[in-house]
């Protein structure tokens, strides 16, 4: 948390800034002791990588209607690869109305707010 602290303080950052990025941290901290799954995910053999993402996302995915057949497996596997886990702390958006979507989203844990472009 240092070397994160000393990094934003060298930028400049200001202090509201500064405290949504250590309360993210502590999330990390707290959900992880500090693993950085992504990291160990990308450490891994192409063939490991791929397993554990499809024990980890499959069951997700199993849940939504459209991919649960199993008709397509090529497009199952392809999109397990490109699946990521992101944590988003409370009071964090997602995506803003009027930005283009370029992921889809599955919450996993937790609750979100939607709202519209004229904030309702």
């Amino acid at each position: 948390m240092n070397q994160i602290s000393a990094w934003m303080y060298h930028h400049n950052l200001p202090e509201p800034l500064i405290d949504r990025v250590r309360e993210y941290h502590l999330i990390l901290w707290k959900d992880f002791q500090g693993i950085n799954e992504a990291q160990i995910l990308e450490d891994l053999p192409p063939s490991l990588q791929a397993e554990i993402r499809e024990v980890l996302f499959k069951p997700l995915l199993n849940k939504w209607e459209l991919l649960s057949s199993g008709k397509d497996k090529g497009a199952i596997t392809t999109l397990i690869g490109k699946l990521k886990m992101q944590i988003i702390p409370k009071g964090e958006y997602i995506i803003r109305a009027g930005e283009v979507a370029n992921s889809v989203y599955f919450i996993v844990k937790g609750l979100c707010k939607v709202y519209s472009i004229d904030g309702e």
